[in-house]
């Protein structure tokens, strides 16, 4: 069970971003793409070893964009969405509470690892979602004939992404939220000085 769960993270969490990454930029480099029907015409005679190479490379690219997709979350998410006060302000600093969670209860340890694993996941997969919005954006520039359909194709991409980015904010005070509580709970405070 533990590894199908990883398995599907690093799945929903690195090679379906780095998906829409190569996705997205095979588009924009494609002429031959004008419409939504036509989104698929690179992709038509693509063998069983490019298509594995491509999803290594999509993990690739979905590891490497890792960070960028952290920076929109801090940097985006997180100031549009207020974590409560309460969560942030521990007694203890926080890796000391995470170490007592990780050497107290590891059943717990492993739920707040799930929630960050949840959150990168999130984040990720907004990043994708923004990548393949700005493409059908280019698109719709290249090919303003065609405006409607690149248009309603940016604004899923551009709502999903925010979607994501909103997923991952909830995971990321689920994390706190639940850290606290069991530091509280399992009165890990005695812990420290015992």
């Amino acid at each position: 069970m533990e590894k199908i769960k990883y398995t599907l993270f690093d799945f929903f969490g690195f090679v379906l971003p780095g998906s829409f990454l190569i996705f997205s930029a095979t588009i924009i480099l494609n002429k031959d793409v004008e419409s939504i029907k036509d989104l698929i015409k690179p992709f038509n005679d693509v063998s069983l070893s490019v298509f594995t190479i491509g999803m290594i490379a999509a993990y690739l690219v979905g590891n490497g964009i890792h960070n960028l997709g952290y920076w929109v979350h801090t940097k985006v998410g997180l100031k549009y969405w207020q974590v409560p006060k309460s969560y942030l302000k521990p007694k203890l600093a926080p890796a000391k509470m995470d170490a007592l969670i990780r050497e107290f209860s590891p059943r717990n340890a492993d739920t707040l690892d799930l929630w960050n694993a949840l959150r990168a996941m999130s984040h990720n997969l907004s990043l994708g979602f923004l990548f393949f919005g700005f493409t059908g954006t280019i698109k719709l520039i290249e090919h303003s004939n065609l405006w409607l359909e690149w248009t309603v194709t940016s604004t899923i991409a551009f709502i999903f992404s925010i979607q994501c980015l909103k997923r991952a904010f909830f995971y990321h005070v689920w994390y706190y939220r639940d850290r606290k509580a069991i530091y509280e709970a399992l009165k890990l405070s005695e812990k420290v000085n015992s």
